[in-house]
C-alpha cells in the first residue's frame, strides 16, 4: 500500500468508529420511559414514576415502554397495605434480603425464579416486584410477565419502599 492508500483507509476506519460512537451516545441518551435506577446507576431515590422523560423530550416509540408497568414505594405499600392479596417479590439473593426486606415480602431470587413459579399459582394475584437497583426486578419482571401473570408491577428498587425494613 502507497501513503494515499493507507490514509484513505485510515480516515475510512475513523469514520466507522465514529458513527458508532455516535450510535452508541445516542442509544444511552434515550430515555426508558421508567424510574431512573438500575444496577449501574442507582440514581433514584424516591422510585416516583412521573415524568419519565426528561422536560422537553417525547417518550419513545419502544414497545417495551408501552407494557412495562412501574409502581413507586409510596403507592406500592398504600395498595399493599390496603388491598388484599398483593405479594410484594423480593428478587435479591439469600444474604441481601436477610440484611433487609420489605415486612411480608416473598423471597425468590431472580435466578430462581422460573423454577419456582408454582410458588405463585395465581397468575391474575398483582405482585410488586423489587431488588436492589433494578435490573433483577426487571428481569423477574419480563419472566412473571411471559408466563402468563396479568399484573405485575416493577418497584424496581427495595430503597423506593418508603417505611424501614427489617
Amino acid at each position: 500500500m502507497d501513503g494515499k492508500n493507507i490514509t484513505g483507509f485510515i480516515l475510512k476506519g475513523a469514520v466507522v468508529v465514529l458513527v458508532a460512537a455516535a450510535v452508541i451516545a445516542i442509544w444511552h441518551a434515550m430515555p426508558v420511559n421508567a424510574p431512573s435506577g438500575g444496577d449501574s446507576a442507582d440514581s433514584s431515590a424516591n422510585g416516583n414514576n412521573a415524568g419519565h422523560t426528561p422536560a422537553g423530550q417525547s417518550e419513545p416509540d419502544i414497545s417495551m415502554a408501552a407494557t412495562h408497568k412501574y409502581i413507586t414505594g409510596e403507592d406500592a405499600k398504600v395498595r399493599f397495605e390496603s388491598e388484599q392479596g398483593i405479594i410484594l417479590l423480593d428478587v435479591r439473593n439469600p444474604d441481601e434480603y436477610e440484611q433487609g426486606h420489605v415486612e411480608g415480602s416473598v423471597l425468590i431470587p431472580v435466578s430462581e425464579l422460573e423454577s419456582r413459579l408454582s410458588e405463585l399459582p395465581d397468575k391474575d394475584a398483582v405482585i410488586f416486584v423489587y431488588c436492589r437497583a433494578g435490573r433483577r426486578s426487571a428481569a423477574a419482571y419480563e419472566i412473571l410477565t411471559d408466563a402468563g401473570y396479568a399484573n405485575v408491577y416493577d418497584m424496581q428498587m427495595v430503597t423506593n419502599w418508603p417505611s424501614p425494613l427489617v
